[in-house]
């Protein structure tokens, strides 16, 4: 017969014993333990950081320019010697250019996607307001100095004013200005939506959603003006200073480029106007925009009118919007992206 006193202690330091006989793991898995915990590894730390920077969307659209610029690269110097008879010829084989095309597609695919990345980065931490008033000084210089050119231009071709001497400086000078009015187009957009009346109740102000769609616009057109207006002071340098354009292609560049900058001008402008209290500057950039725009399609048969319409008034028009942003940069979010 079994002690009493025994089996007393022998269920005393069997725990489990003395709770009928319930396994310890089983009641570790009840509890959350490691048996019901989720055996899948977790994702590795690079591409958690992948997926958060938006990296493989930041590459397809990458791909998407890097083609475009390719097949713009390769028309224009293969396709249109051979549709435009006043376009030279290439020497070169045209297998060249389809490898200088497969470069500048590798390298646009590259650095757009590195920008967007870096800008993705940048949003999180970057102080918007700071960084708008720059762009907007820049964009502010850039159209000085456009105007500034274009009155140089102006006099060279009329004889008046400006010595022949000049002209090496109006020359190197004439397509510089046009690339720092980029960042401006940048500038005016970020500072078009920067009004938190714009958010909706219990909804954190997003600047980007609360830009009018005018505003889009004018920021896409502005961008392609600039870069077909940048093309023609390449192809048609001579018709800045006062000489009718030699071809078809150039003028086609001229003409549409300063129309496109013009309405893209004028749209921002009035998107700018309409979140900031500086409301002089911002009607007088429009008057301008929307004087060279009257005056864009002229341009190819009256070439007096080319400094006028492409340089100085648009050039007057983004110094006017840029001391207008400068001033009142807008109101953003800490973390606006």
């Amino acid at each position: 017969m079994p002690d009493a006193s025994s089996t007393s202690s022998s269920d005393a330091e069997d725990p489990a014993a003395s709770d009928g006989g319930t396994d310890v793991g089983e009641t570790a898995a009840s509890d959350g333990g490691t048996d019901s915990v989720d055996d899948r590894p977790e994702r590795p730390p690079s591409a958690r950081l992948i997926d958060a920077l938006g990296v493989v969307d930041h590459a397809k659209r990458g791909l998407v320019v890097g083609l475009a610029l390719a097949a713009v690269v390769f028309g224009f110097f293969v396709v249109l010697p051979l549709v435009d008879p006043g376009t030279p010829a290439r020497a070169e084989s045209p297998l060249l250019y389809l490898a200088l095309a497969f470069v500048a597609a590798t390298a646009a695919t590259l650095l757009v996607a590195s920008a967007l990345a870096v800008r993705a980065v940048a949003g999180r931490v970057m102080a918007y307001a700071k960084w708008v008033r720059r762009g907007a000084v820049a964009s502010a210089v850039g159209g000085a100095w456009w105007a500034v050119t274009g009155v140089l231009a102006l006099g060279i071709a009329t004889e008046t004013g400006v010595p022949a001497s000049a002209e090496p400086l109006v020359l190197v000078t004439l397509p510089l200005p046009v690339l720092v009015l980029a960042v401006g187009a940048w500038s005016a957009l970020a500072r078009s939506g920067a009004t938190e009346a714009d958010a909706t109740d219990g909804d954190a102000f997003d600047h980007v959603h609360a830009r009018p769609r005018v505003a889009n616009v004018g920021a896409a057109l502005a961008l392609a003006g600039i870069a077909a207006v940048h093309t023609a002071t390449f192809l048609q340098t001579d018709a800045f200073l006062g000489t009718v354009p030699g071809n078809v292609t150039g003028s086609g560049f001229l003409v549409g480029g300063a129309l496109a900058l013009a309405a893209g001008t004028a749209a921002l402008a009035l998107a700018v106007h309409r979140t900031t209290d500086a409301r002089a500057l911002t009607t007088g950039a429009s008057a301008l925009a929307g004087a060279s725009v009257g005056l864009a399609g002229l341009v190819a048969t009256e070439p007096l009118l080319t400094a006028i319409a492409v340089l100085v008034l648009p050039g007057l028009a983004w110094l006017a919007l840029g001391v207008t942003i400068a001033r009142d940069p807008g109101t953003y979010p800490e973390r606006p992206v």
